[in-house]
């Protein structure tokens, strides 16, 4: 059983602050002579990369080449060591303790040497990243330098703790309870034993005291900590005493030592990542290259084996077909074509994923945006409409953008150039599904970097009476007597949707050979 899940939370907030260097050695021991498992935790804890180049500092070549010829007699004594800090009666007054903690701080400077090449963490998951990263799934993490250029990796460390890292990001691993954030963005979430893991940034100290907390570096080395869950405390310089944060608070910290309170903002980061696509997935497909009668044929595999032909619902006249990125497509002329299908769509916050070639005329205007595609209820939450962005306030005109009625995503590459590219929306679903966190979009193959992004969960309602099957053409609120959009303007080829969340390489041979391959 981990000793610390049966510390208190004042028994934590000591050794956290002890480790950070604090002042509060005599209220510590007072915990040790009461309870044992504070002496055990303090043992793992206590050797942190602060006390470890403390050692190294202090101790001269003799001592060090002592101990190698030691380490070379022993090979087992990292665990002797640690046995031995276990059945040690340690701290039996001041000048033990003392002892102790030198005791413990050598123990762990001659288990540093045997460690030094072991890993501090492993990538669990990824999402967009090249092929040549250097933080690829399953790859093992040392001490020293790491970067990612694009896309997203999670890193869990040897203590529990779950770095999720946004490109480009420069950090350099310490240790397992300490990052230097150089540059970029990351998010912890930390376990109640790795309480008082630190991230240091060129102009602030974070330590994290339980939770989860974000922290954004710019390329001039400013910083900024939003915290998610939970409490941390940081500065600007080792000079200043901490300031507490609490949930939904956040700090700006400047190089000049200056310290700004700001609005927390959690919607500006990736708290998580998908993991493994879900294998052979259903789906559904509209080529659009054949109008059988006023309808276009579904194929694939079909969602609970069903399929679904797409149905012209043009009142005067009928959509119109053009030549497409494979055989034909359909042209929407923003006035009164759309098509409508009986597929209900993917409900709540199931994982999904829906892809499609879009061609959007430069001159489109403000009200011919809403929606290529959309299904749901237009309440708060409750809809899924993919379409081109008309409003500044929530990102670049005319950018890749996800609604959900009242809570949107947008992307940032402007679509109204007249060409054809290739757009992807990945849902990956959870009870935590929340559209600022759990919605990866690509265009052209490439994930798209993403702002103007709402706090909200994501809910999609297919069941209700007011509830509206998977369309295309026609704004979800079509029906609402205050909205001026209402239909699409633009040409759409080769329609997937997909009951699972899929990963970058699906995407891409969507794009490439108009075709799922399961591998």
């Amino acid at each position: 059983m981990n000793q610390s899940k049966s510390l208190s939370k004042e028994q934590r907030r000591l050794i956290a602050a002890y480790l950070a260097g604090e002042e509060v050695s005599d209220e510590l021991l007072n915990e040790c002579h009461k309870h044992p498992e504070v002496k055990q935790a303090i043992a793992k804890l206590v050797g942190t990369d602060r006390l470890i180049q403390l050692s190294l500092e202090t101790e001269n070549h003799q001592t060090v080449n002592s101990v190698m010829q030691r380490i070379s007699q022993q090979q087992s004594v990292k665990q002797q060591a640690v046995k031995a800090k276990v059945i040690r009666p340690w701290f039996k007054s001041q000048m033990a303790f003392a002892a102790s903690v030198a005791a413990i701080v050598m123990l762990f400077f001659i288990s540093s040497f045997i460690s030094v090449q072991n890993n501090l963490g492993v990538v669990t998951k990824v999402a967009a990243v090249s092929q040549t990263s250097e933080l690829s799934l399953g790859k093992l993490l040392h001490k020293g330098k790491i970067s990612l250029e694009q896309g997203y990796s999670e890193v869990v460390m040897d203590n529990g703790v779950i770095l999720v890292l946004e490109a480009p990001i420069e950090l350099n691993i310490r240790s397992e309870n300490l990052v230097i954030l150089e540059k970029g963005k990351l998010v912890a979430k930390v376990p109640p034993q790795a309480i008082g893991f630190r991230v240091d940034t060129p102009s602030s100290e974070i330590i994290d005291l339980g939770t989860e907390f974000a922290v954004d570096v710019n390329e001039q080395g400013e910083s900024q900590v939003h915290v998610l869950d939970g409490e941390v405390k940081a500065r600007a310089s080792k000079q200043q005493a901490f300031k507490m944060l609490k949930k939904d608070q956040a700090l700006a910290f400047s190089l000049d030592e200056k310290i700004k309170i700001i609005q927390s903002s959690p919607n500006l980061f990736m708290r998580a990542l998908p993991g493994k696509s879900a294998v052979n997935p259903d789906y559904l497909h509209w080529s659009f290259d054949q109008n059988q009668a006023g309808q276009f044929a579904s194929s694939g595999k079909g969602i609970v084996g069903q399929h679904y032909p797409a149905y012209d619902k043009t009142e005067a006249g009928q959509i119109s077909q053009v030549a497409g990125v494979f055989a034909n497509a359909i042209a929407l002329d923003g006035r009164a074509n759309w098509l409508e299908t009986e597929f209900p769509g993917i409900s709540g916050d199931a994982p999904r994923t829906v892809s499609f070639w879009v061609k959007v005329p430069q001159d489109i205007g403000r009200h011919e945006v809403f929606g290529i595609v959309s299904w749901g209820t237009q309440e708060f939450y409750s809809a899924w409409q993919i379409s081109p962005n008309p409003f500044p306030q929530n990102g670049p005109i005319g950018a890749l953008r996800i609604g959900t009625y009242n809570a949107q995503v947008v992307g940032t590459r402007d679509l109204r150039d007249g060409q054809w590219h290739h757009v992807a929306v990945v849902l990956y679903g959870g009870e935590a599904s929340d559209i600022s966190t759990h919605v990866l979009m690509y265009v052209d193959g490439e994930l798209e970097k993403t702002n103007g992004k709402s706090v909200a969960k994501v809910n999609t309602k297919i069941s209700q009476n007011n509830s509206r099957p998977l369309s295309l053409g026609r704004n979800i609120g079509y029906t609402a007597a205050h909205e001026k959009d209402k239909f699409f303007r633009g040409a759409v080829d080769e329609l997937y949707v997909f009951d699972a969340a899929l990963e970058q390489k699906h995407i891409r041979q969507l794009m490439k050979n108009n075709r799922f391959l399961d591998k």
